[in-house]
């Protein structure tokens, strides 16, 4: 999969609070710039997730057709599960299906990994 944009932001280094030209604004706008591409970035890979899941799973029937039903279910129940995501995005739950980091879509999450 290739990345949405060219460019997300990077993850801005907080400096010292007493260092000069420390700018309290100007940090706090860079950490929401990357918070922001980083969640529209796990977004995409949720997306892209199903898409492969849905792509597999028409292929599977495609290339089974008559005993699809059963040589294809693990990617159905996969598919269904799938379907039930809210915004496309997986539960805490069901980390083990996805790669998203779902930690992230939380309020208050800070920045950090």
């Amino acid at each position: 999969m290739q990345a949405p944009h060219e460019q997300f932001y990077p993850k801005p280094i907080k400096p010292e609070e007493d260092a000069p030209g420390y700018k309290v604004r100007q940090y706090n706008s860079q950490l929401e710039q990357y918070k922001r591409s980083q969640r529209v970035y796990e977004r995409h890979i949720a997306i892209q997730e199903f898409r492969d899941v849905s792509r597999e799973l028409e292929l599977c029937v495609l290339h089974h057709t008559v005993n699809s039903r059963r040589k294809c279910q693990h990617l159905t129940q996969e598919y269904v599960r799938r379907t039930k995501f809210t915004d496309m995005l997986p539960s805490e739950n069901d980390k083990d299906i996805s790669v998203v980091r779902t930690h992230i879509f939380s309020p208050e999450w800070n920045g950090e990994d």
